[in-house]
């Protein structure tokens, strides 16, 4: 693992190092949201010899600097958890594996951009599941209807898919409309094939309930590079692409842009390992069929 950081200001084109060694232990499998307010956060994952952290950490200015928010968070030490920062402020995390190899089911918020920390649910009602997908979405009232009627204020959140208790992978799609305090089975068996390690975006426009975009993950037929939509809160999907141009890959980040593209970088080819380093980026909004643009690099990172 490595505890380095790097920025790009064009869209994943060119790359500064920041750090060569962050302040923060290296570690894999942790998790990282960019908060209403600009901050990013850091919290858990794992090192090199299987130690995971309960540590949260917090950078002001965009990566370059890190202040220790929690040494041990309320919270158990674990990797492969969901980190969502929610649409007018807070964030959540839930799920993941612990130090003892249990999966779990637990979510905990926190108001303060990641100083304390509120436990919500010992256990929710969905599986326990580590790896999945989760995205927070913004809920403009003109598009209520379409999303079952979701408290504004807080927009949803939806957990998909992921990896259970036995090495069963999942299908599922739960929504929570408050805040991650009660949660909606909103799908049992999706479209798309059960997996783990997959991203999941969201993509507003002004007035509309916002698209969900899921795209890659590790299934029981090896890794994928399809891309699945939901306009309606995660109840209904289409799929957009059964092949993209990009490898094929499990464990990987991707980020949306205001004007609709979508970023995709690195992550793993195989279970082996087969680590990637390159970037995507392109515009996905339309079916397959009608050709949309993507374009690749390489990174030096």
């Amino acid at each position: 693992p490595r505890s380095d950081v790097w920025r790009s200001a064009d869209r994943g084109r060119r790359w500064e190092r920041l750090l060569e060694q962050a302040p923060w232990q290296a570690r894999c499998g942790h998790a990282v949201a960019v908060l209403s307010s600009g901050g990013v956060l850091l919290a858990g994952g794992a090192a090199s010899k299987g130690r995971k952290f309960s540590d949260v950490w917090q950078s002001r200015d965009g990566g370059a600097s890190w202040r220790c928010l929690a040494e041990a968070a309320p919270w158990a030490a674990r990797d492969g958890h969901c980190l969502a920062a929610l649409p007018r402020g807070g964030a959540l995390l839930f799920a993941g594996i612990d130090s003892a190899n249990g999966i779990l089911n637990d979510v905990w918020w926190t108001g303060d951009a990641g100083v304390t920390w509120e436990q919500l649910a010992e256990a929710a009602p969905w599986p326990a599941r580590a790896w999945a997908g989760a995205v927070a979405c913004a809920t403009p009232a003109s598009s209520l209807g379409s999303f079952g009627g979701g408290d504004v204020t807080d927009g949803c959140v939806l957990v998909l898919g992921g990896l259970a208790a036995g090495g069963r992978l999942l299908d599922d799609v739960w929504r929570s409309d408050d805040g991650g305090q009660n949660w909606d089975l909103v799908v049992d068996g999706a479209p798309w094939i059960p997996r783990r390690g997959h991203s999941v975006v969201a993509l507003q426009e002004a007035a509309r309930a916002p698209s969900v975009l899921l795209l890659g993950g590790l299934t029981d037929f090896g890794p994928q590079s399809d891309v699945w939509r939901s306009q309606d809160g995660g109840t209904s999907w289409e799929q957009l692409a059964k092949v993209e141009p990009w490898v094929p890959r499990f464990n990987f980040c991707a980020a949306s842009h205001p004007d609709g593209s979508v970023m995709l970088l690195g992550g793993q080819e195989s279970v082996e390992g087969e680590f990637l380093n390159d970037i995507w980026s392109g515009v996905i909004g339309q079916p397959a069929a009608a050709g949309a643009a993507s374009s690749s690099s390489a990174a030096s990172v």
